[in-house]
C-alpha cells in the first residue's frame, strides 16, 4: 500500500500547533505517513513556488486536517484549502484548537466529524483513523506528553497576548472630516502613505494621521510590519502572502481590506519568517 499524505491546514498564527501535531503524528507512525505543513520549513523550502506547492499538497493528500481557531475559521485562505480538498473528494477533518469549541464551528465545518486537540480520546481517535487509512497497526504512543505540550503553547500565547495588550488596547487620535476620533490600535488594519499624507484604514472606516510611517513603525513594532515603504500593516489582519506577476514579487491579502498590498523584495524573507513559512 502506498504511503498516505495528510495536509494540515492552518493560519500562520497557529503554526506552532500545526508543527507540534505533525511532529507528534510523524513520530507516532515512525515516518510511515507523510505530512504537509506549509510552515514547517520542510514541506516548502527555499526557491519553491509557494502557491504551487500548496496546490500539489492538496492534490496528493488523502486527508486534510483543518486546525480551527477563532481566527482561522474566518480565513478565506483556510476555507479555500478546505474547499479544494472537499471538491477533490479528500477526507476533511476539523480539529478545534484550545480557543474554540466544536459547537461554535460554522457550517459546513460543523457538519463534519470534528475533534478537539486538547482531548485525550479525540487524539486517540485521530491516531486510530490514520492507522486504518494507512493500513497500519495502531501505535502505542504517549498522548499525555502531547497534551502537555499543547498546554505549554496555549500558555505562551496567553503570555504573549498579555504583553501586547497594552499596545492593542492603546488608542491614538485620528482625524476625519476635520473631526478628531480616538481609535484603538487593535482596530487599525494598516497605515498607507498616500499623496504626501498618511491614511489609516480601520474596521470602521478611513482616517488620517499627522504621524509619519517611521514614527508609527517604531511605536507599534511587533504588532505592525513595514512590508513596503508606503505600507505598515497590522500582522493580525494578514490573511495570505502570494506570488505576484513579476518574478520574486509578492503581495499580501488582508482581512477587511480589498486591495492587494505589495511586499518589497528585501522584505519578503522577513515577511515569510513572521508568517512561519520559511
Amino acid at each position: 500500500m502506498d504511503k498516505i499524505t495528510v495536509f494540515i491546514s492552518h493560519i500562520h498564527k497557529d503554526s506552532d500547533y500545526a508543527i507540534l501535531l505533525k511532529k507528534f503524528l510523524k513520530n507516532s507512525f515512525i515516518g510511515a505517513i507523510d505530512f504537509f505543513v506549509s510552515s514547517d520549513r520542510e514541506s516548502i523550502t527555499g526557491g519553491d513556488k509557494w502557491l504551487l506547492k500548496i496546490e500539489n499538497g492538496i492534490y496528493k493528500c488523502s486527508t486534510m486536517f483543518i486546525l480551527c481557531s477563532k481566527d482561522s475559521i474566518e480565513s478565506s485562505w483556510v476555507n479555500f484549502e478546505a474547499g479544494g480538498a472537499w471538491f477533490s473528494n479528500k477526507k476533511v477533518i476539523p480539529i478545534c484548537l484550545p480557543d474554540i469549541s466544536i459547537k461554535n464551528l460554522p457550517q459546513p465545518l460543523y457538519s463534519l466529524q470534528s475533534y478537539k486537540i486538547t482531548e485525550h480520546n479525540d487524539i486517540y481517535d485521530i491516531i486510530k483513523l490514520l492507522s486504518d487509512d494507512a493500513g497500519l497497526q495502531n501505535p502505542n504512543v504517549q498522548i499525555d506528553d502531547f497534551l502537555r505540550n499543547i498546554v505549554q503553547i496555549k500558555s505562551k500565547k496567553i503570555t504573549k497576548l498579555k504583553k501586547q495588550s497594552y499596545v492593542i488596547n492603546d488608542s491614538i487620535p485620528l482625524t476625519k472630516n476635520d473631526e478628531t476620533f480616538i481609535v484603538e490600535i487593535g482596530s487599525i488594519i494598516l497605515f498607507v502613505s498616500e499623496m504626501n499624507e498618511i491614511s489609516v484604514y480601520t474596521k470602521n472606516g478611513k482616517y488620517k494621521t499627522k504621524q509619519c510611517l517611521n514614527e508609527l513603525e517604531n511605536k507599534f513594532n511587533g504588532l505592525f510590519f513595514r512590508c513596503h515603504r508606503s505600507y505598515l500593516v497590522n500582522i493580525n489582519y494578514i490573511e495570505k502572502l502570494a506570488p505576484w506577476i513579476m518574478p520574486k514579487s509578492y503581495v499580501l491579502t488582508l482581512k477587511r481590506y480589498s486591495e492587494n498590498i505589495p511586499v518589497s523584495r528585501n522584505k519578503v524573507r522577513q515577511m515569510k519568517e513572521i508568517l512561519g513559512i520559511v
